[in-house]
């Protein structure tokens, strides 16, 4: 403790500045560890969220090409040309099997708990749109029923509203942080169906 009581006032700034000096260095590295650690687990999070909802968007986009398909399909047997339908009904099969793969992946993913809810209502109109929509239009292709086709499609088309509804419900969670996405979403539909 004397060699304190010695020290110069050159000496004791020195100790001073050093001291502080450190304290920075210490600061310093522990923020960059901090901002490190909160960079991963934001960019962890932000690669789960957007698998998540690429996939979504993927089986969304891919039924709404399966409509389109089968739209033009419908055209081409209602008023027969040198086209044939039959490699748009595949294609729109294709398409089909395609969303309801994606969607798979989708829904096999681990939510939490506020999102399962939200998930399970996604899932129930996903079915209803694909399985007791879009299936049975399918089907009325396959078989030429040209009018019956025609005759399901405000069906169809409210059935898909209930889709973007639930996925903008699901899309919408605060935590989620896809409104970009979301907004994406909703103004492909409404402008698919606006034209």
């Amino acid at each position: 403790m004397k060699w304190i009581n010695n020290l110069s006032v050159k000496a004791s700034w020195t100790l001073v500045l050093l001291a502080f000096s450190g304290l920075v260095v210490v600061i310093g590295a522990l923020g960059l560890f901090a901002n490190h650690f909160g960079r991963e687990a934001f960019t962890s999070l932000h690669e789960r969220d957007m698998a998540q909802i690429s996939n979504l968007d993927s089986a969304y986009s891919q039924l709404l090409r399966a409509r389109i398909q089968m739209n033009r399909a419908a055209e081409l047997i209602r008023t027969p040309s040198f086209d044939r339908p039959d490699p748009l009904i595949e294609e729109a099969q294709r398409l089909l099997d395609e969303a309801s793969e994606n969607f798979s992946q989708f829904a096999a993913n681990d939510f939490e708990a506020d999102q399962q809810a939200l998930v399970d209502q996604l899932v129930s109109t996903f079915q209803s749109f694909v399985n007791n929509n879009l299936n049975l239009q399918m089907m009325m292709l396959e078989e030429r029923d040209i009018s019956g086709f025609f005759s399901g499609e405000s069906r169809v088309d409210e059935s898909s509203q209930h889709f973007v509804e639930s996925a903008e419900a699901f899309l919408v969670l605060p935590h989620s942080g896809v409104t970009i996405c979301l907004y994406a979403l909703s103004r492909f539909h409404r402008y698919f169906f606006g034209a």
